[in-house]
């Protein structure tokens, strides 16, 4: 079947990057095979990272032998690179912008802090990942650090790996002699988990990962006798590390959880959907999304908007602590209860606009639920109770209940979900061992105040729910 030809197209600069790119990986790959150092203006090629991850990788592990040796000066070697720091120079003499950068960066950090506190957490003590981890050959755990290094670097600035001597390969795999068992995989996870230890998805304050490199680097912050531009400037340098090493530590705990992605956002473009954003009507600096957007940012976008700073001051670009989301009607935890990251997932699920009329949600795949409303007018009343026991107070007997309740029709074809998939969600929620017949009493027969509050939530959630479709 013949193919009629078509028009010739002028190359857009996208595919002509993405051409130069290659280009320039082949190139670099030669030089590699030959032994020969690429020149410094070469950079690294972009479509490297999934061409060949271990190739991608080789400058990075060799800058790390070089700028952070025993005895080595990192400074001087950070001079010997100038290209690497050439996004700094709008921020020189400019200490209001360079402010607003780091508030920015910061609450960026803030946020993925919180992902990766519930997600090691979870790993860490629901799925004794550590002995896992310990298990596996150095060949595989190599594989998943080289993913997590990829994966980050398409998020963070790929260039503040080279502030980052915790990330060398060596190090995060802890196979290889004369590596830093500190610097491993499981003791980073193990550090930032300790500070805050709750994996709800919120964390109060920024985590630091501390190298004495890094206090030897960047002394100048805390020197007065430096000016505020440099101290402000470093200190977004450290922001900017320290958000490159938590995606790495998110990438290779989701490279764990799922195959390994060789084509991690590969031809992935960013598209305008047409979306206006609206400016700040004071500084005409910031920008939103929407209203709701603009008022979660206020707390933090108000210490700078309008302000011309002329010291660095660090309470004007720290975030502040993130409002933990759950759903009208939400019980708070008994005292003794801790919820597990995977219950504070599905309450963050079921706050969610979208979900006001749900009643609960299933994971079906990385990133993506099957929400469910029971349908019986009678065993509606009595899920909800019983998923506010056990939201209160982990009671298994309550979660038996709901077990019960959700497999009358899941039996039933009612619930596009299999039987496995309920019970080992709600064990791993609420951390009990399910019978696959729930026996045992629910416990206390509902009281009227039960059943006459979750009526008054549904209700509440319903009107909200209007007033937004208006």
């Amino acid at each position: 079947m013949s193919s009629v030809p078509s028009e010739p197209e002028i190359e857009s600069p996208l595919a002509r990057k993405t051409r130069e790119d290659i280009i320039m990986t082949v190139l670099f790959r030669t030089l590699l095979k030959e032994r020969k150092i690429a020149t410094k203006d070469m950079g690294i090629p972009l479509s490297l990272k999934t061409a060949s991850p271990k190739d991608w990788n080789a400058p990075f592990q060799a800058a790390y032998l070089q700028k952070y040796a025993p005895n080595a000066e990192p400074a001087a070697w950070q001079l010997e690179h100038p290209k690497l720091d050439v996004d700094a120079i709008p921020y020189l003499g400019n200490l209001p912008e360079c402010m607003r950068a780091i508030s920015t960066a910061s609450k960026t950090l803030l946020e993925a802090e919180g992902t990766l506190v519930a997600l090691a957490v979870e790993k860490l003590v629901d799925n004794d990942f550590e002995a896992v981890w310990t298990a596996l050959d150095a060949g595989a755990k190599q594989d998943l650090v080289l993913d997590g290094l990829v994966r980050a670097a398409y998020i963070a600035r790929e260039y503040s790996r080279f502030n980052c001597p915790e990330m060398c390969l060596f190090n995060l795999v802890g196979e290889r002699a004369g590596s830093d068992k500190n610097y491993g995989l499981i003791n980073l996870l193990k550090a930032i988990v300790a500070h805050d230890p709750t994996g709800n998805g919120s964390v109060k304050s920024l985590y630091l990962f501390a190298h004495p490199a890094i206090d030897r680097e960047y002394f100048y912050v805390d020197d007065p006798s430096f000016s505020d531009d440099w101290g402000a400037l470093g200190y977004l340098r450290i922001i900017q590390r320290n958000f490159y090493i938590v995606q790495t530590l998110l990438g290779i705990l989701k490279a764990h959880s799922v195959k390994l992605c060789r084509k991690y956002l590969r031809g992935h473009h960013w598209k305008d959907e047409g979306i206006t954003l609206k400016k700040c009507g004071k500084c005409r600096l910031a920008s939103y999304c929407s209203q709701d957007c603009q008022l979660r940012d206020w707390r933090d976008h108000k210490k700078l908007c309008g302000v011309n700073p002329t010291k660095f001051d660090l309470t004007l670009v720290t975030p502040s602590p993130q409002v933990l989301t759950t759903f009208t009607g939400c019980p708070t935890p008994d005292a003794n209860f801790v919820r597990s990251p995977a219950l504070w997932r599905q309450i963050r699920y079921l706050s969610k606009t979208d979900s006001y009329s749900r009643d609960y949600h299933f994971d079906t795949a990385p990133g993506r639920t099957r929400s469910i409303r029971i349908p019986d007018p009678l065993n509606r009343p009595m899920f909800l109770i019983a998923r506010r026991r056990a939201m209160t107070s982990g009671d298994p007997c309550a979660v038996a209940k709901m077990h019960e309740i959700l497999m009358c029709f899941q039996r039933t074809g009612f619930f596009n979900l299999t039987a496995e998939q309920i019970r080992t969600q709600l064990e791993r929620e609420y951390r009990v061992v399910l019978p696959v017949v729930p026996t045992g009493p629910f416990g206390p027969i509902p009281a009227l105040v039960e059943i006459v509050e979750e009526v008054r939530y549904a209700r509440v959630s319903l009107e909200a729910l209007s007033v937004r479709a208006v």
